[in-house]
């Protein structure tokens, strides 16, 4: 005896996007580099090491006259994952006054 499985059991066919709708983009799941950039400069200014941090595409640009500071390192090591997860892939350190530090891959 056959067994009734339901409605429409067997014989569905997939929905398909129509040849004139474009597929969704994929979910966006990239932090904001903001955010990092943000909690990096909180920290540094309680350790004393004012700087002002800002992130351009995938540069993260930092301004301080502690870039040589081995505690400025410390600390922005410290949040490197996060950046790196938000697609920044360099740092740039300059003095207050404009002269670069230094500028590496993160």
């Amino acid at each position: 005896m056959p067994v009734d499985n339901g409605p429409g059991t067997g014989s569905a066919v997939p929905d398909q996007p129509t040849p004139d709708e474009p597929p969704l983009p994929p979910p966006t799941t990239r932090p904001d580099p903001a955010y990092a950039a943000d909690a990096l400069e909180g920290e540094l200014s309680v350790e004393r090491l004012f700087s002002t941090v800002e992130v351009s595409d995938d540069l993260l640009d930092v301004r301080s006259a502690f870039c040589a500071d081995p505690r400025f390192a410390e600390i922005t090591a410290r949040y490197i994952a996060d950046l790196r997860a938000a697609g920044v892939t360099r740092i740039r350190c300059s003095e207050t006054h404009g002269a670069q530090v230094f500028e590496r891959a993160l």
